[in-house]
């Protein structure tokens, strides 16, 4: 966990919700909690992203288009 919230302070611009209820981004609304879900909007913001989890090993899932 110590590691998601320092992925949290280096993630800048990039809307997040802790504990999120992953039933919100399914059509069949199905899903159960994340610790954080992140919402990057531009290719930059996703890549920054994906090299900040890098960075921490974190596991992480892709989930929509």
């Amino acid at each position: 966990m110590d590691d998601i919230l320092e992925l949290i302070r280096e993630v800048n611009g990039i809307t997040y919700y802790r504990n999120a209820d992953l039933s919100r981004y399914s059509t069949i609304r199905i899903g159960g909690k994340a610790d954080v879900v992140f919402c990057p909007r531009t290719k930059h913001d996703m890549t920054n992203l994906l090299f900040l989890i890098g960075k921490y090993s974190i596991p992480y899932t892709v989930v929509g288009q």
